[in-house]
Formats: structure tokens, sequence, C-alpha cells
């Protein structure tokens, strides 16, 4: 009984972690998202022919010139690209948006099942513990 309550409390730690990450993977997700709204609404502010720093990785940029700041190239999945107005790039990425805050809700929702199961299991573990400390001591 004692092993059955520690591996539960273990499997519950576990998921809560899990949890966290997929919830930081989600976070960071939207701020990307958000960035990159942000950097098309500047993009269609500038004129034909303004120069641009477009950033290749690793703190390194190419300097470029505004062919067209009407349209842009988005991913649509799967290494699949299509050419969208600046406007409904901005859609797009709103939506997406959207979804990944409906999905934190549900991971945070998930998360917090876990933690009143970890609170209702702690004091268990705590009490095995202890009488598990007090064996060793006899």
């Amino acid at each position: 009984m004692d092993e059955k309550i520690i591996l539960e409390y273990e499997q519950y730690r576990n998921q809560a972690e899990t949890t966290k990450k997929a919830i930081e993977l989600i976070d960071t997700n939207i701020a990307e998202l958000k960035l990159t709204r942000n950097g098309l609404k500047e993009i269609e502010k500038l004129s034909i022919g303004n120069e641009i720093l477009v950033p290749i990785g690793s703190g390194s940029f190419l300097r470029a010139e505004i062919k067209d700041n009407a349209k842009v190239i988005v991913s649509i999945g799967s290494e699949a690209f299509a050419e969208k107005s600046i406007p409904q790039a901005i859609e797009d990425l709103e939506a997406r948006a959207k979804e990944l805050e409906k999905a934190r809700e549900e991971q945070l929702k998930i998360l917090n099942f876990i933690a009143s199961k970890l609170e209702e299991l702690t004091p268990k573990v705590q009490e095995i513990i202890s009488k598990l400390q007090s064996e060793a001591k006899k």
C-alpha cells in the first residue's frame, strides 16, 4: 500500500513537470507569434526600397531591401508555403495564437488537477517517510 502511494505521488510529480514544460513551450510559441505579428505591422509601414536587417540566427543579420511591403510568404505546415497579404498573415497569426491560448488553458487545468492530487497525497507520503525513518532508527 505504501509503495503504491509513493509511486502514484511520483507519477503525478513527473506529469506536473511535463505539463509545466508544455506550458512553457506554448508560451514561447505565443510570444514568437506576437513578435512576428508586430514585425509584419512594422513592415507594412515601410516603403519600397527601405533597408531592413533580416535575422538569420545566432544574433546574425543580413541587410535587405524591401521589394514588396504588401505580401509575405508564410509557412502553412509540412514545409509548404503560401504568399499572403500582410493583413491575412496577421489574421492567421492571431488565430494560431488563440488556438495556443486554448491549449495553454487546457494544460493549466491539467496542472491544477495534478497539483490538487499532489496536495492530497503529500501528507500520506510524509507519513510513510516518517514511518520508514523511525523504523530505520530501530
